[in-house]
């Protein structure tokens, strides 16, 4: 078996944190990866298509161009055809989706069709984001110079939980409006109907500004996500693909989102 490369943009918003994942696959055959964003921000729809290369190739994932990649939703069928940006995305600007409505991509590139459905979840507010004041100094380096100013944070968000019904969630960091790389993922299994407490780590400093996003995903998108937190994380040379919720084969995911933020700026402590 041959190893491949594939680059996966973990998006919680247009702005992208990018990880090189090494996966073993069964054919050295060359895989379409589908990255594809859509949340109630005003955004829009947004999607990136490459593919997979030997992991011994020196240069990057391809872009895939030529793609016909439409967006469907199925209440009334509607269809709206995204355009490629030259080199680069997909993207069907200012696309606001319904609440509980149920969405459909499908792409047809060199011949060969892909689809995935997933349904609108409601947005969830963060009710409060709270610094933990015992978490130990260190943290970015080299912003700002003077080591002094950096600081690991610990960050706690607190938000409700609907009751009645399963609920994942992904929150994203960003260090002044930066992504950072880390995968925060949740769920309700154990506190259902409850106040949700979720830690967030940051690499911060001193009077730097903080966003979070919380991220009201459903369990295919949260399945994939925790797979590939899990091949990010594991020391094994052969780690398992993450599960699309494409069909076709094609690897990669539709993150269908309800979208809420909070803002905070790291203060240092008063000394009494």
């Amino acid at each position: 078996m041959k190893r491949i490369l594939i680059s996966i943009l973990l998006l919680g918003s247009l702005t992208a944190c990018e990880k090189e994942i090494d996966i073993d696959l069964n054919s050295a055959d060359p895989k379409l990866v589908i990255e594809a964003l859509l949340d109630d921000s005003g955004r829009g729809a947004w999607v990136k298509l490459t593919k997979t290369v030997n992991f011994s190739d020196t240069f990057g994932p391809p872009i895939q161009s030529g793609a016909i990649v439409v967006l469907i939703r199925l209440a009334d069928n509607r269809r709206d055809t995204l355009q490629q940006l030259p080199d680069s995305a997909y993207i069907l600007p200012n696309y606001v989706p319904v609440y509980g409505e149920q969405y459909a991509f499908e792409i047809t590139h060199q011949g060969d069709f892909y689809r995935a459905t997933a349904r609108m979840p409601q947005p969830i507010p963060i009710d409060s984001v709270v610094i933990d004041p015992f978490f130990g100094p260190g943290g970015l380096p080299g912003n700002p110079a003077d080591p002094a100013n950096r600081r690991n944070a610990l960050l706690y968000a607190f938000y409700q939980d609907p009751p009645g019904v399963r609920n994942y969630f992904q929150i994203q960091a960003f260090q002044n409006d930066t992504a950072t790389a880390n995968l925060f993922l949740y769920n309700d299994e154990v506190n259902t109907g409850g106040f949700q407490v979720s830690p967030v780590f940051v690499q911060t400093y001193i009077n730097g500004r903080i966003r979070l996003e919380l991220h009201h995903i459903d369990a295919a998108v949260f399945r994939y996500l925790t797979n590939l937190n899990t091949n990010i994380g594991q020391s094994s040379a052969s780690p398992a693909n993450p599960i699309s919720n494409f069909s076709g084969g094609a690897l990669g995911y539709f993150k269908l989102f309800a979208n809420t933020s909070a803002f905070l700026q790291l203060v240092e402590p008063t000394t009494p």
